[in-house]
């Protein structure tokens, strides 16, 4: 990795971790801030929850009182003094968990008025009992009037002035939290503005540096662009020069091969003549051959060669290569064996799919041995796709050679072996297999045979 780019990645590391690192404690900070506002607030709701249920508990114990004065049935009287007893049960267990939450001594001194006046009370609420009891209800009322609900009016005034106190509390320590909160997130800012000021200066020192190679860089690139351009300009003229080559090779060799075949048709033909007419005709058709494809190829690199996808009966297709490869394997004195009983459908381009297996079919007679075999045979993979196998005896590959296949111009033991072509057959074949979607592949043991094989897509019928 050059320096800039490691200058580069530092930086903008440094900034992410800043920011980061800095993001991480501002929030945390501000996080326990309202942690501890929503635990103060949540504190202050229960204290004044539990002041109004005593209230409510002491305010519902007099109504008893005042009910059972207008009761005459001993059973319903007993019930309303269970329910007084209720009550009572309540407003101390409210009052006692509230003392367990008391905090300011302003709340002290209010709880200590309120214990004081429920002192007095406690005893009036067990006479006007009494009273009730022994039928007593003048008295009994009077009693109520005079001196219970006085105290107990004295009793939800203080009640009244600690609710109030939590409220103005709870409403004060807000205050202090938001003031508290809005310093913390000033504080927040500033520091992120920070960051953002020295990322700022990381990033300018950056361009600085950047900037410093920005004319090399694009004399580099001017220099990659002026490459492309003459690599594209020679890549043009090979194709035309292959193209016109094509056309005015053809002709002749056409005209070649027509006089060739007259020749042969005269039957007063002497034997030496007609076995020179036959190297005219084999090397006629070999040059023919090299120059499609040398074509082929080109057109396959420029892009410009059509392919038009159909399903095709790859029995049909099969036999088609068959009928013409076996005179070239017999002469050869290749055993020909194709397995090839199916009814698979496959997506190809018939002429290409045929040029393909073609060129594979004539590089297992090429590259055999006497006695020698050849078996074409089909199978069904699992990815729902049909492979087509075509098996030699000849004397394989090594794993090295098998990484040179399919470049174009590699010609393994075709130097040794006096054997014909070009080198380009596997490369084009591999180009045509491609372009249909398919695969193309070997496996091969160095001295005991090769088997090629390609893949396609298989149509369901």
């Amino acid at each position: 990795m050059s320096q800039p780019k490691i200058i580069i990645l530092i930086g903008f590391t440094a900034i992410l971790a800043m920011v980061f690192i800095g993001s991480i404690i501002g929030i945390t900070t501000l996080s326990k801030s309202n942690e501890r506002l929503n635990q103060f607030v949540t504190v202050h709701h229960h204290k004044v929850e539990l002041i109004s249920r005593a209230q409510a508990a002491m305010r519902s114990r007099t109504f008893s009182l005042l009910h059972m004065l207008t009761i005459s049935n001993d059973t319903l009287l007993q019930d309303e003094i269970l329910k007084i007893s209720k009550y009572a049960g309540l407003f101390n267990k409210d009052r006692k968990a509230y003392l367990s939450l008391v905090n300011t001594a302003t709340e002290k001194s209010l709880i200590d008025e309120h214990d004081a006046i429920t002192s007095q009370c406690a005893p009036i609420y067990r006479q006007v009992i009494d009273l009730i009891l022994f039928d007593k209800h003048g008295e009994a009322e009077k009693l109520i009037s005079n001196k219970l609900i006085p105290l107990q009016n004295q009793l939800t005034e203080i009640m009244s002035n600690i609710i109030a106190f939590n409220m103005q509390h709870g409403l004060d320590a807000i205050a202090e939290n938001k003031g508290n909160y809005n310093n913390l997130l000033v504080r927040f800012w500033l520091a992120l503005a920070a960051v953002l000021l020295l990322s700022l200066n990381i990033i300018f020192f950056i361009f600085r540096l950047i900037s410093k190679n920005d004319a090399e860089q694009q004399l580099s690139q001017q220099k990659i662009e002026d490459a492309l351009d003459v690599a594209n300009n020679a890549n043009t003229a090979k194709s035309k020069l292959l193209s016109n080559m094509s056309h005015e090779l053809r002709t002749p060799l056409h005209a070649i091969m027509g006089f060739a075949d007259i020749i042969l048709c005269r039957k007063d033909l002497d034997p030496k003549l007609k076995k020179y007419n036959q190297r005219i005709q084999q090397a006629s058709k070999h040059l023919l051959t090299l120059v499609d494809d040398a074509l082929d190829l080109s057109k396959i690199e420029n892009g410009k060669i059509d392919i038009a996808m159909e399903a095709i009966n790859l029995q049909t297709a099969l036999k088609e290569c068959q009928l013409l490869i076996e005179p070239v394997a017999n002469d050869a004195q290749l055993n020909l064996l194709f397995n090839i009983n199916t009814s698979y459908v496959v997506q190809a381009d018939a002429t290409r799919l045929k040029q393909a297996i073609l060129n594979l079919l004539s590089n297992a007679v090429k590259y055999n041995q006497q006695p020698g075999s050849i078996t074409v045979s089909c199978e069904c993979r699992d990815n729902n796709r049909i492979r087509i196998n075509i098996s030699d005896t000849g004397i394989g590959l090594s794993e090295h050679q098998k990484k040179q296949l399919f470049q174009p111009f590699e010609r393994l033991y075709a130097q040794n072996k006096n054997i014909q072509g070009t080198g380009i057959g596997l490369t084009i074949s591999k180009h045509l297999i491609e372009l249909m979607g398919g695969t193309i592949g070997v496996e091969s043991i160095e001295g005991f045979g090769s088997t090629f094989w390609l893949e396609l897509a298989r149509v369901k019928t």
